[in-house]
């Protein structure tokens, strides 16, 4: 039986942007800045899709020699695996951590790779680059791959101290002990909350089990928002009373979208509700300015002119793969659904072809009935 779902989202303007991952990006190391979650080698160039240039990009502290569990997001399973190589800063390869060998191609679902960093390197700043297949998009000799970059320091010394535990836990006994909300050997991992009171007692803090983090969030209680619930909204219940939005659109026959502007503490904000018809579940985002309607943002990167060797692998140039939007195509799947659709119509026509309507009909045209009259048998 299908029901309504109210979903309010409330969005700051003129915040400043947070880049998360949602289909391809590394988590730990942290991804360069910005860590787009769609850089491939057919809009963005080598070797990592964004320059290493930004103010902005973490730098994280690996002990040299030291055994690193690799993680990132996958928000779809493409096939193929993955590599993990080492680059100097001026982006030449240094170290093949997965040997220059596609792994994990068993699993595309996996979001870690354990790597062992080679004994006696050091870097003050050099780059960790992940690499990812999508096969059922490469053709030819060309190959279809996502990559993600991070910028880290491999040093000599301990396998912990407070470096090395991301900044946010400290070193006990040669393990990482983690502040509230962060977990993993290093404390790379950060969840919005832990339990109800890092919610506010607003809301619930429930596991999503997501194929990344954050893999626990709250969830709000009406009349509360925000990543902890600790702002209130003036919607207390679900029910959308469109008299209250100025702006109304039917964006599909289940879904229905209102919105208007709302001002708390000086600073303007949208305040937007969804009601889909539905047992499932929608999503909803927002296009920053200057970005054109395919939602594709200008390529940060620029290719060389002979195209990016992959190291082992071919070489990557953007020519032959068409805009990769397969996603949307191999969704249309239950297109074959019209088969059952044509079924029926044979199935009742055999009581109509005993009346004189279906003659002009084709199909009928073909049974018993007409055949003994004159008119029908001389057209063939």
């Amino acid at each position: 039986m299908a029901y309504y779902k109210a979903i309010v989202v409330v969005l700051t303007c003129f915040a400043v942007a947070q880049f998360g991952a949602a289909h391809f990006s590394l988590t730990y190391p942290k991804a360069r800045f910005p860590d787009y979650d769609f850089l491939d080698n057919v809009r963005t160039g080598g070797p990592c899709g964004v320059p290493n240039d930004s103010e902005l990009t973490k730098i994280t502290a690996i002990p040299a020699g030291s055994t690193v569990n690799i993680s990132f997001y996958v928000a779809y399973p493409h096939r193929g695996g993955i590599q993990v190589n080492i680059l100097e800063r001026n982006g030449t390869l240094a170290h093949q951590l997965t040997g220059g060998n596609w792994v994990g191609a068993d699993d595309s679902t996996s979001t870690t790779q354990e790597v062992t960093l080679p004994a006696g390197y050091t870097c003050d700043r050099c780059t960790l680059q992940l690499l990812r297949q999508a096969s059922e998009w490469s053709a030819g000799n060309s190959q279809y791959i996502f990559w993600s970059c991070a910028e880290v320091s491999i040093q000599e010394g301990d396998t912990c101290n407070n470096r090395t535990c991301s900044g946010h836990g400290t070193c006990t006994n040669g393990q990482c002990v983690c502040e509230n909300l962060y977990s993993g050997n290093v404390c790379q991992f950060k969840d919005d909350c832990t339990s109800a009171d890092d919610c506010n007692n607003n809301g619930e803090c429930i596991e999503i089990r997501a194929t990344g983090f954050p893999n626990r969030q709250c969830f709000c209680n009406a009349g509360w928002f925000g990543i902890d619930c600790s702002r209130r909204s003036s919607l207390s219940d679900a029910v959308i009373r469109p008299e209250d939005y100025s702006i109304q659109r039917q964006l599909s026959p289940r879904l229905s979208l209102y919105a208007k502007l709302v001002t708390e503490n000086g600073q303007q904000q949208l305040e937007v509700a969804l009601k889909h018809n539905g047992t499932s579940w929608v999503g909803f985002g927002v296009r920053p300015p200057g970005i054109p309607g395919n939602c594709r943002a200008a390529s940060p990167g620029l290719f060389p002119p002979n195209g990016y060797r992959i190291p082992g692998a071919l070489l990557i140039t953007p020519t032959a793969e068409p805009e990769p939007e397969p996603e949307p195509s191999s969704t249309p799947e239950p297109e074959p659904e019209p088969e059952p659709s044509s079924t029926p119509e044979p199935e009742p026509e055999p009581e109509p072809s005993s009346t004189p309507e279906p003659e002009p009909e084709p199909e009928p045209s073909s049974t018993p009935e007409p055949e003994p009259e004159p008119e029908p048998s001389s057209t063939p």
